[in-house]
C-alpha cells in the first residue's frame, strides 16, 4: 500500500471520468506516486508537503491536465509545444484527449489535435 501522502497526491490529480481509459491513467498515476515515495527514487511528493497548508480542488484546470499528460506520456517536444500553444478554449478540448494504451502517444495526440483545431 502507498503512504497516505502518495494516496492524496493521486487523488489531487483529479477525476478519471473524462479519460478514455481510466484504468490505464490510474495505473500510470499509481506508478508515478510509487516511484516518488520509494527511498532513493527521488524526493517524496513535494506537492503533498506544500499542499498540507492549503487544499486544492479535485478538478484540475485544462493547463494542469495538459502538463500532466505531457509528463505522464512523455510526449515529444513538438507535441507538447502544440498543446501549450493552444488558446484556453481549445486547451479545454485537448485536455480530454487520452493517449493511454497508444503505441505512439505523441502521434495519437497530434492526430486528435487536428480534430480540435
Amino acid at each position: 500500500a502507498l503512504p497516505p501522502a502518495a494516496q492524496q497526491s493521486i487523488m489531487r490529480r483529479g477525476p478519471l471520468s473524462d479519460t478514455r481509459n481510466p484504468t490505464a491513467v490510474l495505473i500510470s498515476r499509481l506508478r508515478d506516486a510509487a516511484e516518488k515515495s520509494m527511498p532513493g527514487g527521488g524526493p517524496a511528493d513535494l506537492d503533498s508537503a506544500r499542499d498540507d497548508d492549503r487544499s486544492k480542488p479535485a478538478r484540475q484546470s485544462a493547463k494542469m491536465t495538459i502538463e500532466a499528460m505531457i509528463k505522464d506520456y512523455r510526449l515529444s517536444a513538438g507535441c507538447a509545444w502544440m498543446l501549450r500553444a493552444l488558446p484556453p478554449d481549445k486547451q479545454k478540448l485537448a485536455a480530454r484527449i487520452d493517449p493511454a494504451g497508444q503505441a505512439d502517444p505523441s502521434g495519437y495526440v497530434a492526430e486528435q489535435l487536428k480534430k480540435v483545431v
